[in-house]
C-alpha cells in the first residue's frame, strides 16, 4: 500500500519531482514556445519576460510541493 507521500509525487505535476537544472531548462522551453505561439497571434512577448512568469510560478509551486512532503 502506497503512503501519501508516495501519492502525492505520482500526481504531482512532473516538473515538481525534477532536479533543478532539468525544472530551469523546461521552463526556458515552454517560454521559448509561448513566444512562438504569441508572434503567430501577432502579439510580441519577449522569451526572457515568460520565462521569469513562469519561473516565479514555479518557485511558488515547488515551495508547496516540498512543504507538503515534509509533513
Amino acid at each position: 500500500m502506497s503512503t501519501d507521500s508516495n501519492q502525492s509525487k505520482k500526481t504531482a505535476d512532473p516538473i515538481l519531482t525534477m532536479s533543478e537544472e532539468e525544472a530551469l531548462d523546461y521552463l526556458k522551453k515552454i517560454a521559448e514556445q509561448d513566444a512562438k505561439n504569441c508572434a503567430v497571434q501577432g502579439i510580441e512577448m519577449p522569451v526572457e519576460a515568460l520565462y521569469q512568469s513562469h519561473l516565479e510560478s514555479y518557485r511558488k509551486r515547488k515551495a508547496s510541493f516540498d512543504a507538503m512532503q515534509g509533513e
